[in-house]
């Protein structure tokens, strides 16, 4: 994809931020719209996906990339005390698959509906984007980056949202 397309599409992901809900501001979906666009080997994971908003924009992404999967890691039942509120734990699983089949990118998120921690017991494969977004505490963040570290390609990139101190 050369700039101009790029640029297109980077735009396109931060209009579509505004219209989907989640936590998710315009620039942190441009951000995660050229993260498929690395030129490394490796897979996409995302740690935290609550109603799909980041993993819409991610997954769109992908395709727009040429790339044909990406993980996402959520066990949808609000377990963490930092999650929010505007959702409860039974129709949460419901919404997020929704929200996947209505942008199209349903075939191309592979879903692993538990923790993390559950996950990264068995995970082997080579990640060059690693989109931390699940338990937003000190510890529970850390947690993941320790647990996925061992699995990072050179140069692949870790970002955290909604961090607290």
């Amino acid at each position: 994809m050369q700039k101009p397309e790029l640029d297109q599409h980077v735009s396109e992901m931060a209009a579509l931020a505004r219209q989907l809900e989640g936590h998710l501001i315009p620039k942190e979906a441009a951000l995660l719209a050229v993260l498929p666009f690395l030129p490394m080997a490796g897979e996409i994971l995302e740690i935290g996906s609550f109603k799909g908003k980041s993993t819409v924009i991610l997954a769109k992404s992908v395709q727009a990339a040429g790339s044909s999967r990406m993980f996402a890691c959520d066990p949808l039942s609000l377990p963490s005390e930092t999650d929010p509120t505007e959702a409860n734990r039974e129709e949460l699983p419901a919404i997020f698959r929704r929200n996947l089949l209505r942008h199209g990118v349903s075939d191309v998120v592979e879903v692993r509906q538990m923790k993390s921690a559950d996950l990264a017991a068995d995970w082997e494969l080579p990640l060059r984007v690693l989109w931390i977004d699940g338990d937003h505490t000190y510890v529970g963040a850390t947690q993941d980056v320790r647990l996925f570290q061992r699995h990072l390609v050179p140069v692949a990139v870790v970002c955290l949202h909604d961090v607290l101190h």
